[in-house]
C-alpha cells in the first residue's frame, strides 16, 4: 500500500500533480497553503478533504508518510528538514532552498535518517529521451565528451501575476533558479561530470509590467548566459532567455566521434557521417496538461516531475531504493553552481564552485539589497 501524501503548495502545478498521484494509488490526505483562503480554494478544487495554513498540522498527521513540497523556495528547506525530523519521506521541488546553507541542512537531515526517501524534483532525469542520452554517453556513442551546448527559450516566468517571490532572486525567483537549475542538473547527470568553475552573466531586462509598477519592480533575472568547466574536461555553455513564447529546450553533447541532441523530449544522434533518430517522444512525454507552456513550471519540466512521482510509487511498491533520482547532495551541488554563476556575474571573472560542508547564517535582506 502506498503512503498517504501531504502536499505543501497551492500553485497551478497541483492541477496535474494531484490527479497523477491518485492515478498511481497515492491517497492525498492533506494540503497546506500560505494562507487559509488559498488552501481552502485549492483543496475544494482538487477535492482534498483537509487543508490548513499551519505546517505542523500536516506534518503531525499520522496518515501522512510522504511529503511533497511545492511551496515557494524560501519555505522548501525548512519544511523538508522538519518533515524528515518527524520521520516523513520527502520529495522537494527545485531549487529546494535559497542557498547552500539551507540545502546543507537537508543533506545532514537525510544522512541522519538514511531510511527515508529524500529527493529533489529534478524530473527531467526520468524522461525516456534523457535516460537514453545518458546511457548512450556511457556506452561511448560520442566518444569522450568535449563540449555541451544547452539553450532554453521561454516566456516570462512571472506567469501574468502581480508582485510576488517570483520577482526577487533572494526569494528564489529568476530564470537561473527556476530553469537553469534543471539544466545544470541535467547536464551533470547525463555526462557524469560536475562543474569546477564558471563564468556567467545575469540580466534583468523587464523590470516592470502592467501588474508590477510604481515603487515595485522586478529584480529577478530574465536572461542568463554562462559557461561551466567540468571536472572531466568538458566545456558547457548555457543560454537561458525568457523573452520568447513557449518553451524550447535543446541540449547537445559533442564528443570525438559524434554528437547527441536532446530537443524537448526527442533525442537525435550523429556519428560515422549518419544522422539518426534515437527517440521520438509520444505526445504525453513532453506535456503535462493542463499546464501552460511557460510560467514558473513549464510543461516539459512538469512532465518530468510526474515521471519522477511514478518512479517514487514504483519504489514504494517494490520496497526498493529509488534509482537515478536527484539526492539532496545533488541539490546542494546545483545550488553551489548557481551561487558561483551569480558571483561571476557580479565580478565578471571565472569563479570556483565551492560546495560547503558547514552551514552559514544567511542575511536575506543583504542578499536582496546586493542583487537589487
Amino acid at each position: 500500500m502506498l503512503p498517504g501524501v501531504g502536499v505543501f503548495g497551492t500553485g497551478k502545478l497541483l492541477e496535474a500533480v494531484v490527479p497523477h498521484l491518485r492515478s498511481l494509488g497515492f491517497h492525498v490526505v492533506a494540503l497546506w497553503g500560505q494562507t487559509l483562503d488559498d488552501a481552502a480554494k485549492t483543496a475544494a478544487a482538487l477535492k482534498i478533504d483537509y487543508h490548513t495554513a499551519r505546517v505542523d498540522d500536516v506534518l503531525l498527521r499520522r496518515d501522512v508518510d510522504l511529503v511533497l513540497v511545492l511551496a515557494p523556495p524560501s519555505l522548501q528547506s525548512q519544511i523538508a528538514v522538519k518533515a524528515m525530523g518527524i520521520g516523513k519521506h520527502v520529495v522537494c521541488d527545485r531549487p529546494a532552498g535559497l542557498c547552500q546553507s539551507e540545502l546543507l541542512k537537508m543533506v545532514l537531515a537525510a544522512q541522519y535518517y538514511p531510511s527515508l526517501l529524500s529527493v529533489v524534483g529534478y524530473g527531467l532525469r526520468y524522461l525516456p529521451a534523457v535516460k537514453l542520452m545518458r546511457q548512450a554517453v556511457r556506452d561511448g556513442y560520442v566518444g569522450d565528451v568535449r563540449l555541451v551546448e544547452a539553450r532554453v527559450t521561454c516566456g516570462s516566468l512571472l506567469d501574468g501575476s502581480g508582485y510576488s517571490w517570483l520577482c526577487e532572486p533572494a526569494m528564489g525567483g529568476g530564470l537561473l533558479s527556476l530553469i537553469g537549475s534543471h539544466v545544470i542538473d541535467l547536464v551533470s547527470h547525463v555526462i557524469g561530470q560536475r562543474a569546477r568553475r564558471v563564468h556567467g552573466t545575469l540580466r534583468t531586462y523587464t523590470r516592470q509590467t502592467r501588474l508590477i509598477a510604481g515603487i515595485r519592480h522586478v529584480a529577478s533575472d530574465d536572461f542568463s548566459s554562462f559557461q561551466m568547466e567540468m571536472d572531466g574536461g568538458a566545456l558547457v555553455t548555457v543560454s537561458l532567455n525568457a523573452h520568447l513564447s513557449g518553451l524550447q529546450q535543446e541540449v547537445t553533447v559533442c564528443g570525438d566521434w559524434g554528437h547527441l541532441t536532446l530537443r524537448g523530449a526527442d533525442l537525435a544522434g550523429f556519428r560515422a557521417g549518419q544522422h539518426e533518430t534515437l527517440h521520438r517522444a509520444a505526445a504525453e512525454e513532453g506535456a503535462a496538461p493542463p499546464l501552460p507552456a511557460a510560467g514558473p513550471q513549464p510543461a516539459l519540466h512538469a512532465a518530468g516531475l510526474l515521471r519522477l512521482l511514478t518512479a517514487v510509487a514504483g519504489s514504494f511498491s517494490a520496497g526498493e531504493p529509488l534509482a537515478e533520482a536527484a539526492s539532496f547532495q545533488d541539490g546542494q551541488y546545483v545550488t553551489a553552481v548557481m551561487e558561483a554563476v551569480r558571483a561571476s556575474s557580479a565580478t565578471q571573472a571565472w569563479t570556483q564552485v565551492n560546495i560547503r560542508d558547514q552551514p552559514l547564517e544567511v542575511n536575506y535582506l543583504g542578499m536582496a539589497l546586493k542583487q537589487g
